[in-house]
């Protein structure tokens, strides 16, 4: 097991002196003349103090700091002490995730469903074409039930995985495509370890006093974090830099995964919880390894997707909280309606729809407007010479495309390569197909990469694939370059 840990952190001057800011200058205009200056300088010191640290941040001072790194423990102590000195306050977050285990139970972290309807349907209609055929997606807003297709659907009544309810989701889109079904879960965890209460501030904020005037209390999230305190207390219990955390910021939180009750788990399939507990919300679909990997094999679920999860039997972990998470979901299984949507299943199907096609202006139009909207995700264009010499080669198609920008960042998720990357990346993607063997199977233009680092395939059929690095599986398919781009730069 490997454990990954860091903090997001930035600086803050006293709330004192905003106050005196507005008591100096009583003229609103004139105060937010001078606010705005303030809070220029503040972030410039801020960012100054980040790169004196050999570290680096965002445009306000926002900086993250890996707590695996040999020096971490070194620059805490310069912030606290440059706190100390200059009169600053450290406000932030803990994060920490576990890697490299073996679990019999999965969270299954997916996109959310595209657009939907909520005037129509139960829990609301979706537009399938949207989906572009994807096998399974959140709900709206991450709710649960999830939407799988029609496929995933097909795999998990073949394969007799059980303890799950279907029903036909209502389709309002204009164009043909594979129908989704709400997936309903029967087991349902209500009990998990967390890190519910791992919070706390010193900061002040203003309240009313009654008599028209203004008083700086704590916040509501104020609570003790000595040495001596609770909190510090079950800090001690997680051990390692967790304590020494709560003295240097001022302002800060916890957030540890999640372990389920093994209790409350069923034997294989899914479960889910869905609920709050004072606040605290889950909104989670689980998997059982041996499900999983059903799913996987039928391209139906993709390993990337998968977090092993964290099990505890009797005894609560260390510095953790039980607690239990109750609520409504969002749509229960309703058998009767269920009914109801088979019927509009076979409706659908019998429809003839046309089928979504994507043309090129479109795909360009769609680029240009991504690329006016965020500028700086973008290159400029290929030069004409190069342009004219890639006619009559197997790069023409792209180059509409590279004639808006020779490289672009297209999304979180895609990156367009330029036509020199582009032309580096087919090469060593050939030579990688012909050590794998799959030369004969696997040709075509290597013209972008993901994030996780998959590649973008302009295959030899005229499709578009996302290949995946790992099995050389294709993850993906778009049935031209328009609707991928379209696709990439609209989400």
């Amino acid at each position: 097991m490997i454990k990954h840990e860091g903090i997001s952190w930035i600086l803050d001057r006293p709330h004192t002196e905003i106050e005196e800011l507005k008591k100096k200058y009583p003229d609103s205009k004139e105060y937010l003349n001078h606010y705005f200056e303030y809070e220029s300088k503040v972030c410039e010191k801020r960012i100054d103090f980040v790169h004196s640290l050999g570290m680096k941040c965002d445009s306000v001072g926002w900086s993250y700091l890996d707590l695996n790194q040999p020096d971490a423990l070194k620059i805490l102590d310069e912030i606290k002490e440059f706190c100390q000195k200059d009169g600053w306050f450290a406000r932030g977050g803990y994060g920490c995730r576990y890697t490299d285990f073996e679990s019999d139970w999965y969270e299954v972290s997916v996109p959310e469903v595209k657009d939907i309807s909520q005037s129509e349907g139960n829990p609301y209609a979706i537009y399938a074409y949207k989906n572009c055929n994807k096998p399974i997606f959140f709900g709206w807003h991450n709710f649960i039930p999830v939407l799988v297709s029609e496929k995933f659907r097909e795999v998990c009544l073949e394969n007799s995985i059980t303890g799950i309810n279907f029903c036909w989701a209502k389709d309002l889109g204009r164009y043909d495509s594979l129908q989704y079904a709400f997936m309903y879960p029967e087991s349902r965890i209500k009990t998990i370890a967390c890190d519910k209460g791992l919070i706390y501030s010193d900061r002040y904020f203003p309240y009313n006093d009654g008599a028209g005037g203004t008083e700086y209390k704590h916040t509501e999230k104020y609570i003790r974090h000595d040495n001596m305190s609770p909190l510090c207390n079950r800090l001690r219990q997680l051990g390692d830099k967790l304590p020494f955390l709560a003295d240097v910021f001022y302002d800060f939180q916890f957030n540890l995964p999640d372990y389920y009750c093994k209790s409350e788990l069923p034997e294989s399939g899914f479960a889910f919880i869905q609920g709050t507990s004072d606040g605290s919300e889950r909104q989670t679909l689980l998997v059982h390894k041996n499900t999983a990997e059903i799913l996987i094999k039928e391209k139906m679920l993709d390993r990337k997707a998968l977090c092993p999860t964290l099990i505890y039997d009797n005894e609560i972990p260390a510095g953790y909280i039980e607690a239990v998470f109750e609520g409504k979901g969002f749509g229960e299984f309703d058998a009767n309606y269920a009914i109801e949507m088979e019927k509009e299943y076979h409706r659908i199907k019998k429809l003839n729809r046309p089928q979504r096609k994507i043309t090129e202006s479109q795909a360009l139009k769609a680029l240009r407007e991504a690329k006016r909207n965020r500028k700086e995700d973008f290159e400029k264009r290929i030069k004409k010479e190069l342009s004219e010499n890639l006619l009559e080669t197997a790069y023409e198609p792209l180059v509409p495309y590279l004639l808006i920008a020779d490289g672009a960042f297209l999304s979180d998720e895609y990156e367009l390569l330029s036509y020199e990357a582009s032309a580096k990346y087919t090469s060593e993607f050939r030579d990688e197909c012909k050590k794998e063997e799959l030369s004969d199977t696997l040709q075509g233009i290597v013209f972008g990469k993901c994030a996780d680092g998959d590649v973008v395939v302009w295959a030899e059929d005229k499709s578009v694939v996302r290949i995946s690095h790992e099995t050389f599986d294709i993850e993906e398919k778009w049935s031209s370059l328009a609707e991928f781009f379209f696709d990439a730069v609209t989400g």
